[in-house]
């Protein structure tokens, strides 16, 4: 997973903290969990602005969401399409 830590890095350098925000979401059956994503606007360098098209573009800011997936918060079908929307 180097492409996480070298997004991370890039946004703490680029833009400061925080690196990821939080969403809560309906997981089903009426329970709530958390989801991870990289912060892609707000304050910071001009070149944050085009880091973070980037990062949305290719669905990068996304990846962070794949830990819910392994803690069992959230199933692999709720990322895989938010990763993959079929067009």
């Amino acid at each position: 997973m180097p492409i996480i830590a070298l997004a991370g890095t890039s946004i703490g350098v680029l833009a400061g903290s925080p690196v990821l925000v939080e969403d809560i979401i309906e997981a089903g059956g009426g329970t709530f969990a958390r989801r991870l994503r990289f912060r892609t606007t707000g304050q910071g360098l001009e070149a944050f602005r085009a880091l973070g098209r980037f990062l949305r573009h290719f669905r990068v800011d996304e990846l962070p969401a794949l830990w819910s997936v392994v803690k069992g918060d959230l199933p692999l079908m709720d990322v895989w399409n938010d990763l993959f929307p079929e067009s």
